[in-house]
């Protein structure tokens, strides 16, 4: 293999979790990066093989050995695709998850192989892989590069952090990653590129340290010398085993104004970055000493695969009754597939007619529950009481419920995402619909100091399903539900529904019960968000 990119480091739960179950977590997480960044959701292609999960429980006779019979290995992924389009390349990942106690070592290569010796090297070199970040960021456990924290956030270097930086980070024996050190420059106080898109594009191949102001900058450069200094307005990459004293050779120093007079952004610049520090890690990587053995397990499985087509060719007449056999065997299967499909159809459109049936109850029950709470502005029981409303948008509907539902906290990020629904939304009604079963039940808190029943439970006669997040999608795609109201960001768990597939035909509407005791508040009507089923 002709590795891109190499890293190694270890994993510390914060709790006591067995290590098995933490190995089985990263390998879930890297399982899908692959899926996401290779396979592309899943697509068959051409020369994929997969060798997966071989742990205690089912592994090859050739890997039972020592390590496996005391129970300290757990896992080992081996994945290897044919390049799109390319013949003589293939992409490889290999995954090994060691465990120590309760800790576990994660060991991840990415790179590829080919029988040509004169390929080069791809110009599509990958930046740091997601799956990096990924793992870093649980906030689970703690990933540890020797001693050394690893993390995606940069650290800030005070006045009074410098000399602690100095004798317990960059000087330091036991520093095995290089130390990235952003200088502001004299003016602006900012340093040449954003620290934090940096801290993301380097993660666990360099820790980022941010000089706090010119103050610091004056006196780290006190410390260091004038051979290591870094100057205004530059960056400089300190490589590990730097001694006090020593020559600044060796040691990257990048300016501001050269950066910017090539035009690279921040994005770029850590992705140049990155892959400087990917080739320094390929050199002192150490290989793992099963990577031989699924090597040759990964051969004997080709060997054993062309083997099965040479049998199967023998015979040509043969093959082709055997293949003739196959399309028959698949029209066949199609057939009942069809049938089946139009007996679901059948189901489903009666399964139409009852929630029409449902929904036509719930909206009696509706209007009866409405006419029971007098308390409501004069606006919006005259609203309920005629049913009558019309709205051309979702948006329309929105800000109509933002004079009329006073128990409503509706934020902004609420009315910009309805302003996006497509005008050929066909369910705007039921938007409204859902605002007002919201305003009823803040309202009846109000009056009671609490909800009468389970939120599930008071909704469904209302016609709306009451729903909560996932784990899985808070993990992947947390950042898409969370809002601010009044200036802290909050995750919007609860929501509701309306239409499904496209987004003609389907938003969610995202709440929350709990942030005010007065309001229910409303942060999101708009297009349905990603989750593990869109």
């Amino acid at each position: 293999m002709r590795p891109l990119y190499k890293k190694c480091f270890r994993i510390e739960p914060s709790n006591e979790t067995a290590a098995s179950e933490t190995a089985a977590t990263c390998l879930g997480y890297v399982e899908s990066w692959i899926d996401r960044t290779y396979e592309k959701g899943g697509d068959p292609s051409p020369g994929l093989q997969r060798v997966s999960r071989i742990d205690r429980d089912s592994c090859h006779p050739q890997l039972r050995s020592e390590t496996l019979a005391c129970g300290a290995f757990h896992h080992y992924l081996f994945w290897r695709r044919q390049g799109p389009g390319d013949e003589h390349r293939r992409w490889i990942v290999l995954v090994n998850l060691v465990s120590n106690g309760s800790l576990v070592d994660f060991q991840l290569q990415l790179g590829f192989e080919s029988a040509d010796l004169n390929l080069e090297m791809p110009s599509d070199r990958p930046s740091l892989p997601r799956i990096i970040t990924t793992i870093l960021s649980d906030p689970r456990w703690t990933c540890r590069s020797g001693y050394q924290p690893l993390g995606v956030l940069p650290i800030v270097i005070t006045v009074s952090g410098v000399e602690d930086f100095c004798n317990d980070v960059l000087f330091s024996s036991e520093r095995d990653l290089p130390a990235v050190v952003l200088n502001p420059s004299g003016m602006s106080q900012k340093p040449p590129v954003d620290a934090r898109t940096l801290a993301g594009r380097v993660a666990g191949s360099a820790r980022v340290f941010r000089v706090r102001d010119r103050v610091a900058a004056i006196v780290l450069e006190q410390f260091l010398g004038k051979d290591l200094a870094i100057g205004p307005d530059a960056i400089r990459v300190f490589a590990p085993g730097l001694q006090p004293g020593a020559t600044g050779e060796g040691h990257w120093h990048l300016l501001g104004e050269t950066i910017r007079a090539k035009g690279l952004s921040d994005l770029d610049f850590g992705d140049f970055l990155f892959g400087r520090l990917a080739d320094r890690e390929l050199s002192r990587f150490k290989e793992s000493a099963l990577l031989d053995e699924f090597e040759s397990l990964a051969a004997e499985e080709r060997v054993a695969h062309l083997d099965e087509l040479r049998t199967a060719q023998a015979s040509d007449k043969l093959f082709y009754e055997d293949y003739t056999g196959n399309l028959e065997e698949q029209n066949r299967q199609l057939r009942a597939e069809r049938d089946g499909l139009q007996v679901e159809l059948e189901r489903k459109e009666q399964e139409i007619e009852r929630l029409s049936y449902d929904l036509e109850a719930a909206q009696r029950n509706l209007r009866d529950l409405s006419s029971r709470l007098p308390q409501l502005p004069l606006e919006s029981t005259q609203d309920q009481a005629s049913g009558e409303l019309s709205f051309d948008t979702v948006s329309d509907a929105v800000q109509h419920a933002l004079t009329a539902f006073p128990d409503l906290l509706i934020l902004d990020s609420a009315l910009d995402s309805s302003e996006k629904v497509p005008v050929t939304y066909r369910f705007v009604g039921r938007v409204y619909e859902a605002l007002r079963c919201l305003q009823l039940a803040a309202n009846e808190r109000n009056q009671n100091g609490r909800f009468k029943s389970g939120l599930k439970e008071y909704f469904k006669p209302l016609g709306f399903e009451y729903k909560r997040l996932s784990d899985t999608t808070k993990n992947s795609w947390g950042d898409e539900y969370t809002f601010l109201c009044e200036d802290v960001p909050v995750l919007f768990e609860e929501h509701f529904t309306i239409g499904v597939k496209s987004a003609n035909t389907c938003i969610s509407i995202h709440f929350s019960t709990r942030q005010r005791q007065d309001k229910i508040v409303v942060a999101y009507v708009g297009r349905h968000l990603r989750n593990t089923q869109s």
